[in-house]
């Protein structure tokens, strides 16, 4: 690690503390899949080798950031917050309908396995009715794409399973699967097979392949700059690239297409396009409703709130531990309904950040559920008014 470090000193590659301070940086974020240690220090090191040497092959500053809440990363999509991502194929399904292009990716693909144990004596999808799932952490690749395979199937995760569990690691996952705490779990096929190799299981079922890690860029910085960062990634950069190459284990970064992600990004738990006993309204319907009064709620969390919103919306946010289903717990939430109006008849809209968000629709669902009697929900929320052209503060 050392030797790679000292050559990336040695090509010039480590930018110098003050370099181009009148140019502003660029926010880089690496979302480590759950497969990997965050706190690892190869890990940390890695992505910042990485990120050295982006911004001295394209002489922009670069700031990374480097996280493993994936729902966190997926609000962040929304809002445009990153200038480059690193991310598994969902984070950037995602992006792309928020602004963002895909420009690079790893080599190879990743689909979801889900896994039996032999005393389950399940050998297909179908035969796992009423028995005990288990699924890392909620908003990872595999749990996506697990429960966009039950949905497409009509499977109901919470009734068609006796229990559902989350592990926040895939190993974690595996480990309960060994030792008969659930009777199938769903995984990367490559943590699947390596399981297998010395474990007494079948897999039942796979997803379709979707692409690797990959890179998507803002497509509102300046094309310049989104021009130099594909070259650094796609063109041959003598020694310092090839120091961070060997890091991440890799031979060289592929093109990546819009297309590869069309499969990923509409096979997302989105939310329902129905909520019994609230109107769907859209960013017409919202604006003239604000017009006459009308109070609109913005549910997303805190930060989300102060880095932009509708002009004139009551920050309230809706604190989600609940599965995103329609059947949700809201009492694993929390959301201060008292600062609601007492009267139950006044008009309330609940918005968060778009149909794959579900702080609004829980809301307008609690809201509902306290005999709220006027609730319209938008279900498009701050995307939606945004690319509408209205007024953001």
């Amino acid at each position: 690690m050392k030797k790679l470090f000292a050559a990336l000193v040695g090509c010039g590659y480590l930018l110098a503390a003050g370099t181009a301070q009148a140019v502003e940086s660029l926010v880089f974020s690496v979302n480590v899949a759950d497969t990997e240690v965050l706190n690892n220090y190869d890990t940390q090191q890695t992505y910042q080798a990485l990120t050295n040497y982006l911004s001295s092959a394209t002489g922009i500053p670069i700031k990374l950031v480097v996280g493993q809440n994936t729902t966190n990363e997926l609000q962040r999509t929304r809002t445009g917050f990153y200038a480059l991502i690193l991310g598994p194929a969902h984070v950037i399904g995602s992006a792309l309908k928020h602004g963002y292009e895909p420009i690079a990716k790893f080599p190879g693909s990743n689909k979801v396995a889900f896994v039996a144990s032999k005393a389950s004596n399940i050998t297909r999808l179908d035969q796992a009715k009423g028995k005990r799932l288990g699924l890392p952490a909620q908003d990872s690749l595999a749990t996506y794409l697990a429960k966009g395979e039950l949905n497409a199937a009509g499977y109901h995760v919470k009734t068609f399973f006796k229990s559902v569990s989350h592990a926040h690691y895939q190993d974690s996952a595996l480990f309960s699967l060994g030792i008969n705490q659930v009777d199938l779990v769903a995984v990367d096929e490559g943590a699947a097979k390596k399981w297998l190799a010395s474990n007494p299981g079948v897999i039942v079922a796979e997803s379709p392949s979707v692409p690797a890690q990959s890179f998507a860029i803002n497509s509102k910085i300046p094309k310049a700059q989104q021009d130099k960062l594909r070259a650094a990634l796609l063109q041959p950069h003598p020694g310092a690239q090839t120091a961070v190459l060997n890091l991440l284990r890799i031979a060289k970064f592929e093109p990546a297409k819009r297309e590869e992600y069309q499969y990923v990004s509409t096979l997302g738990y989105f939310t329902p396009k129905l909520l019994a006993g609230a109107t769907i309204v859209n960013a017409t319907e919202v604006k003239a409703l604000f017009d006459k009064g009308v109070a609109l709620y913005d549910t997303r969390v805190e930060h989300e709130y102060k880095e932009g919103h509708i002009k004139g919306a009551i920050s309230l946010p809706y604190k989600e531990n609940s599965a995103k289903e329609v059947d949700f717990d809201a009492t694993l939430d929390s959301w201060d309904v008292a600062q609601l109006p007492k009267d139950k008849n006044t008009p309330l809209i609940f918005s968060c950040n778009g149909p794959e968000c579900w702080k609004s629709y829980k809301s307008a669902k609690v809201a509902l559920d306290n005999k709220y009697t006027h609730v319209y929900w938008f279900r498009g929320g701050f995307p939606e008014w945004k690319e509408a052209g209205l007024p953001t503060e």
